[in-house]
């Protein structure tokens, strides 16, 4: 009777230490911190600059191939703009290309050089998201980097003839781009944008929509993503940073110059046109902070002539 007693103990016990000794073990017993600390070595730091250098804009990326492709929106790169990727440690990752893009979807995948460094890939989860399902978004929310937060998937919904996953979270401008991820670790979709009803309310593309394309190749050459649509310098002067480009007869202009008031100008090198002359602007704002309008004249510094209809007046 001792005997066999004592062999039930060490059968139990054996039991007991290849149970913790299990590897794969179950993902939900960790902590959310020890999640926290898998996921963010996989999370980037994208930054925009402006022709001048200055930088425009910040947004999130994510690992999904050691050999350097890394998911984001499209809105956070952008056309025409130089930009820059960079890991939490600091590191900086050269850009290679622009593998593949979706404007519809607002999604890219970015080539970046390794430089014989494999870095660590997030793991895809592309089954349909349950409501109720809690998540973490990583991010850059307003600059602040290495940002985590906490909430609930509120819905999957139809936005726009798209499927999009609703999220019960406070979503910030620098937050796009970064991964969705539930407790297990895996990414379930990509962070999209703010609501306007409600700081607590925001959307995330499901990852699912990623496939297509990854699959749909079509790389462009950093050096040449950096130079679509730019202006053509042989008949404008652009002035005081921002950028400026140039598509289908369109002149447009992002960010904030370094003139007065946060002001740029973009000068046109043509031949003074005989008088009288009509001329017309149109003029879209993001918000009423803004103002644009037509130059006559200017000494190339900080002193021009024109009109500049703003919030409504001239």
């Amino acid at each position: 009777m001792r005997l066999t007693l004592a062999l039930l103990l060490i059968a139990l016990n054996w039991i007991h230490d290849v149970a913790a000794e299990d590897p794969q073990g179950p993902k939900e017993s960790k902590t959310i911190g020890e999640l926290i600390q898998r996921i963010r070595p996989s999370v980037v730091t994208i930054r925009v600059n402006g022709r001048d250098g200055d930088e425009l804009a910040m947004g999130t990326g994510f690992v999904i191939d050691a050999d350097g492709l890394i998911a984001t929106n499209l809105h956070v790169i952008s056309e025409g703009r130089p930009f820059s990727v960079e890991l939490p440690d600091g590191r900086k990752l050269p850009v290679v290309s622009i593998d593949s893009t979706d404007r519809a979807g607002d999604l890219a995948i970015i080539r970046v050089d390794v430089e014989s460094k494999p870095l660590p890939p997030l793991t895809v989860l592309e089954d349909v998201i349950a409501q109720g399902t809690e998540i973490l978004a990583f991010g850059n929310p307003l600059g602040l980097r290495d940002s985590v937060v906490s909430g609930i998937v509120s819905a999957v919904r139809d936005i726009d003839g798209r499927e999009m996953i609703q999220l019960a979270m406070p979503v910030q401008p620098g937050n796009s781009g970064g991964p969705l991820v539930d407790m297990k670790g895996n990414v379930r979709g990509i962070i999209n944008m703010k609501s306007a009803i409600d700081d607590n309310l925001g959307f995330a593309i499901p990852i699912n929509q990623l496939s297509p394309v990854r699959e749909r190749t079509n790389p462009v050459a950093y050096d040449r993503w950096v130079t679509l649509g730019t202006i053509d310098q042989e008949s404008w002067t652009p002035l005081f940073g921002a950028t400026w480009q140039q598509r289908g007869g369109i002149i447009s202009a992002r960010g904030v110059g370094s003139g007065f008031g946060g002001r740029s100008l973009c000068l046109a090198k043509s031949a003074e046109p005989s008088l009288p002359i009509e001329v017309a602007v149109d003029v879209r704002f993001d918000d009423d902070s803004g103002a644009a309008g037509l130059a006559f004249h200017s000494d190339g510094q900080d002193r021009h002539y024109g009109f500049y209809p703003s919030n409504g007046r001239m």
